[in-house]
């Protein structure tokens, strides 16, 4: 598509317009050319994650002559799972 020299060429340097900035490119390549080189693929991922935190805060036990005395506990624990099911083009099974 790079090499072509008729119209349908890919042209990677195109862009936008620097008299108009609304974003729209100013010469866009053609769909049928861009889509002479691309793949669609697929990749189907899901994760979940499961927590729990919990916290204990007892601010008089005893006292002492500077003052009282507290005690604070906490304890976290954490899951996390990933299941990515990858098209064979993306794990290298087609090259």
């Amino acid at each position: 598509a790079l090499s072509r020299s008729d119209p349908s060429a890919y042209n990677p340097f195109n862009g936008g317009d620097p008299d108009n900035w609304t974003g729209v490119d100013g010469t866009p390549n053609d769909p049928a050319t861009i889509a002479s080189f691309t793949v669609p693929v697929r990749r189907y991922s899901t994760s979940s994650l499961f927590q729990v935190d919990t916290r204990f805060v007892h601010d008089h036990v005893f006292a002492l002559p500077a003052g009282e005395v507290g005690l604070a506990f906490g304890a976290e624990w954490r899951r996390e799972t990933l299941s990515d099911g990858r098209d064979p083009r993306l794990n290298g099974e087609i090259t």
